[in-house]
């Protein structure tokens, strides 16, 4: 409910999901929403000569050709896209999708009901991932049987910074959640880790953290801060610190014309144990504006 009260702020009425609308394409139906380095991405559905296809708009522009869509026997993924969304074409005897992720876990999708303009002989499925992620999209019926499955790979999500050794290396990306906030997937070579979703900064706070755990008992510090912060220490109790690598975002995701653009700045820190250990901010001149522990559940907000 929530996602769809945000997409009715964010998109125009032609945008938002269940919309049908006009084109000189044809009568559209916007099965799903997201965005794409802040601008909006829309999955519209068309009927064509040779069937119903599916196109993706990007903001107001056809971006690619619009894919015809094979009537699936049980389901049938078109792509992952926008960010971590899955779509998809399914059986009408389904009554759920779930996606299998490659790490093991299962997230419950929906499925969007064909409007009787499109005259399809299948309903469409989406699927909103918690984290970027190969898997399989499985359909089940109401008996719970097995339908049928299809793969899943999405294209790479936007570095905004990277470091370690060769063989300990590890990478940020840069994701758009649905509900307008901003996300951090960790990577450290085996696929996605962990996420950081700051909400607090620079509402409520200065400076937004998470601890996400490295080989050999090390620890990466990721977190965000307000424009503001000029200075960013990890602190221990006996005076020792380490100081964060403030990492300066593209361009594109802090323009102002983009719909969800970042209000805040990204840090690093390579840490030991996190036992007694604090993410202090400061300003220019090196005074302290904010603070928080990072051995305690305030120090993995997301």
């Amino acid at each position: 409910m929530v996602s769809q009260v945000f997409r009715s702020m964010r998109f125009p009425t032609g945008q938002r999901p269940g919309s049908v609308s006009g084109h000189a394409a044809g009568v559209g139906f916007v099965v799903t929403s997201g965005f794409d380095l802040g601008r909006p991405v829309t999955w519209v559905a068309r009927r064509s000569d040779r069937g119903i296809c599916m196109q993706e708009i990007l903001s107001t522009a056809p971006n690619g050709p619009c894919r015809l869509i094979p009537v699936p026997r049980g389901v049938h993924v078109v792509e992952t896209g926008p960010g971590t969304t899955v779509v998809g074409a399914v059986s009408r005897r389904a009554r759920w999708v779930d996606a299998l992720l490659a790490g093991g876990e299962t997230v419950a999708g929906r499925i969007v009901p064909a409007p009787p303009i499109l005259r399809a002989q299948f309903d469409f499925f989406v699927v909103e991932l918690p984290l970027q992620s190969r898997g399989r999209a499985v359909a089940r019926d109401a008996a719970g049987r097995e339908l049928g499955e299809a793969s899943f790979d999405p294209p790479p999500l936007p570095v905004i910074g990277h470091g370690g050794v060769p063989g300990r290396t590890w990478v940020l990306l840069d994701r758009e959640q649905e509900g307008g906030v901003r996300c951090i997937d960790f990577d450290k070579g085996l696929g996605d880790q962990g996420s950081l979703c700051p909400t607090a900064v620079p509402s409520s706070r200065d400076v937004q953290a998470g601890l996400m755990p490295l080989r050999g008992g090390r620890n990466l510090v990721v977190g965000v801060v307000s424009k503001r912060v000029a200075h960013v220490q990890v602190q221990y109790m006996n005076s020792r610190f380490v100081p964060g690598r403030l990492i300066h975002l593209p361009t594109v995701l802090l323009h102002r014309t983009a719909v969800l653009p970042a209000s805040y700045h990204l840090f690093v820190a390579s840490i030991g144990p996190p036992e007694g250990a604090a993410v202090v901010a400061f300003d220019r001149a090196w005074h302290p504006i904010d603070g928080l522990p990072l051995s305690t559940g305030g120090g993995s907000e997301g």
